[in-house]
Formats: structure tokens, C-alpha cells, sequence
């Protein structure tokens, strides 16, 4: 239990800080919004599906999904959408995410993966 609210707390510390010291704001939530005739960009389609895929319970399918697209197009857009994807997860209940095959270790370890295709080197936290 304190390993995993240790582990949750530092992947919040660390979504916070490549927020402020790459993109430059505070705020790491991405926002999906549609344009005037109701369609989304490309990316916020990617983000909605992402966010349905957490809440179906197929978050290994959704991590796959944020890989490949972060991959083909590593930008700003992409990375609001990774460190948003994984704050989400850390903000899951274990009992959740280890109902669905996963854990806070694997949202450290994935978010310490995904940073490294933006070529950002965050610390090991898992420990």
C-alpha cells in the first residue's frame, strides 16, 4: 500500500515537471477540443480513444496505441497526450489497474519509456 502511494505520488511530481520545464505551463491535463464544426484533430481523436480504452479496462491495447502514435510523430500534442495518459493511470486504484493486468510500476516504467522517444531522461522510481 505505501509503495504504491509512494509510486503514485512521484509519477504525479514527474508529469508535473516535464509539464513546466518542457512545455512551459503548469497545467498537464490534455484537452481535447472540437473545432466549430464538432470534429476533433487527429490527436484529440487519439486522446478520447485512449481515455475510453482506460476506462474499458484495456489499458495494455491503449499503451500500445500511445506508442506507436508517439513514434510516428513525437511533438508537443503527443506528449501532453503521454504524460496526460499516465497521470490518468496513476491516479487509478491498484485494485483497477491490477484487475486489468497492470500496475504503477508499468505506468513508471511506461512513462519512462515514452519520454525517452522525446529523448528526455527522467530518474528511475520506481524503488
Amino acid at each position: 500500500m505505501f509503495q504504491n502511494d509512494y509510486l503514485m505520488r512521484q509519477i504525479q511530481m514527474m508529469v508535473q515537471f516535464i509539464a513546466r520545464m518542457i512545455l512551459k505551463r503548469n497545467a498537464e491535463v490534455y484537452r481535447a477540443l472540437p473545432d466549430e464544426y464538432g470534429n476533433y484533430s487527429a490527436e484529440g481523436e487519439l486522446y478520447l480513444d485512449l481515455m475510453r480504452k482506460i476506462k474499458q479496462g484495456k489499458i495494455n491495447e491503449a499503451e500500445n496505441i500511445l506508442f506507436d502514435a508517439t513514434e510516428q510523430n513525437p511533438n508537443n500534442a503527443m506528449l501532453e497526450i503521454a504524460l496526460d495518459f499516465y497521470r490518468t493511470l496513476g491516479e487509478m486504484s491498484d485494485d483497477f489497474l491490477e484487475e486489468n493486468n497492470f500496475s504503477k510500476e508499468e505506468v513508471c516504467q511506461g512513462l519512462s519509456d515514452i519520454m525517452k522517444i522525446f529523448h528526455i531522461d527522467i530518474p528511475d522510481i520506481i524503488g
